[in-house]
C-alpha cells in the first residue's frame, strides 16, 4: 500500500512539473511587444501578427511593402492598387462599418490621424481591437513611420529598407530639379474647387515642393494642413504655378467656376499642373510619384524657357 501511494505522488508530481513548464512555455510564446503609436498610444502588440487590416489607403500602400498579401485581410473602397487587393473583403470606412471590422477578425488594425474619430477608436477597442494610428506632416516623418510599422508586424528589416527606398527617391528628385532657377518659385496645391480646399503649410505637400525645388506660398501663420481659401486670397497671393490632383478636367473646373482667378499669372503663363490624385493625395509609398511628376513638369517648363 505505501509502495502504491508513493508510487501515486511521484506520477502526481511528474504531472505537475510537466503542467507548470507547459504554461511557461505557453506565456513565453504570448510575448509582448510594447510600442508607441505616432499619436503617443501605447499599445500591447502580439509578437506574430498575421491578420492587418489597414483603414485608409496610404496605410495599405505602406503594409503592402511591409507584409504578405495574405497577411493584409481587408481593403477600404479607396484602396486599388496592387490589383489583387480588389480581391480582398470591402470594408467601408465613412461610415466605418464596425461589425464588418469585427467580423474579420483582425491582429492589427491600421489608419492615419483624421481617418477614424476618437470615438470610433475608443469603441474599436472596446471590442479589444489594437489601432496603430500614423501621424506623418514631412517626408522624413513617412519613413520613420514605415520603420516603425515595420517593428510593430515583426518585419523590421523591411520597414527599413522601406524607408531608405523611400528616401532615397526623394534625394534622387532632388538632385534632378533645376534649384537655381525655381528656388524662388512658389506654388499652392488645388484640392477642390469646390469649395476651394489647399494644401497647408503645414502639410506634408510643403516638403513635397521643396524637394522639387519650390516653395509652399500658403502662409505658415494658416494652422490647418488642409485648409478652406477664397479667391480672393488666390489672387492676393498669386503663386508661380498651381497644381491639382487630378486632371485637365480639374483644372479647368476651377476657372470655370472663378472665372477672376483667370488673371493669377500661373493661369496666364500656363503653369498649372496636374498630378494623379491617389499619388498626391496620399502620406504614403506613392507620394515619390506625384514628386517625380511635379519635378519632371517644372523641368520642362523651365527648358521651354531657355
Amino acid at each position: 500500500m505505501l509502495k502504491y501511494i508513493i508510487c501515486c505522488f511521484a506520477a502526481s508530481l511528474l504531472l505537475s512539473c510537466h503542467e507548470s513548464g507547459q504554461q511557461k512555455s505557453e506565456k513565453a510564446d504570448i510575448q509582448e511587444l510594447v510600442i508607441v503609436d505616432e499619436m503617443g498610444r501605447t499599445l500591447h502588440l502580439k509578437t506574430s501578427i498575421q491578420r492587418i487590416l489597414p483603414l485608409c489607403a496610404s496605410s495599405e500602400e505602406t503594409m503592402v511593402l511591409l507584409c504578405d498579401s495574405n497577411q493584409i485581410i481587408g481593403r477600404t473602397p479607396e484602396c486599388s492598387s496592387p490589383s489583387w487587393i480588389i480581391s480582398k473583403p470591402l470594408v467601408n470606412n465613412y461610415p466605418l462599418d464596425i461589425e464588418k471590422v469585427v467580423t474579420l477578425k483582425p491582429d492589427l488594425i491600421v489608419s492615419k490621424e483624421g481617418m477614424l474619430s476618437a470615438d470610433q477608436i475608443e469603441k474599436l477597442e472596446s471590442l479589444g481591437l489594437i489601432i496603430y494610428m500614423q501621424k506623418a506632416d514631412d517626408i522624413k516623418g513617412i519613413g520613420q513611420s514605415m520603420r516603425k510599422l515595420g517593428t510593430a508586424i515583426g518585419q523590421k528589416e523591411k520597414g527599413e529598407r522601406a524607408a531608405l527606398h523611400f528616401q532615397h527617391q526623394f534625394d534622387s528628385i532632388s538632385l534632378l530639379t533645376p534649384h537655381s532657377s525655381l528656388f524662388t518659385a512658389s506654388a499652392i496645391g488645388i484640392i477642390s474647387s469646390d469649395p476651394v480646399y489647399v494644401f497647408g503649410y503645414s502639410s506634408y505637400f510643403t516638403d513635397v515642393l521643396n524637394y522639387c525645388g519650390v516653395k509652399n506660398a500658403m502662409e505658415s501663420s494658416i494652422a490647418q494642413a488642409f485648409p478652406v481659401v477664397d479667391q480672393e486670397y488666390l489672387l492676393k497671393t498669386d503663386p508661380d504655378y498651381l497644381i491639382f490632383p487630378g486632371n485637365e478636367n480639374q483644372v479647368n473646373e476651377l476657372f470655370v467656376k472663378f472665372p477672376v482667378l483667370k488673371k493669377m499669372k500661373a493661369y496666364k503663363l500656363h503653369h498649372c499642373l496636374s498630378v494623379h490624385g491617389d499619388w498626391l493625395s496620399r502620406p504614403g509609398p506613392e507620394l515619390t510619384k506625384a514628386a517625380a511628376e511635379i519635378s519632371k513638369q517644372l523641368n520642362e517648363i523651365t527648358r521651354e524657357k531657355r
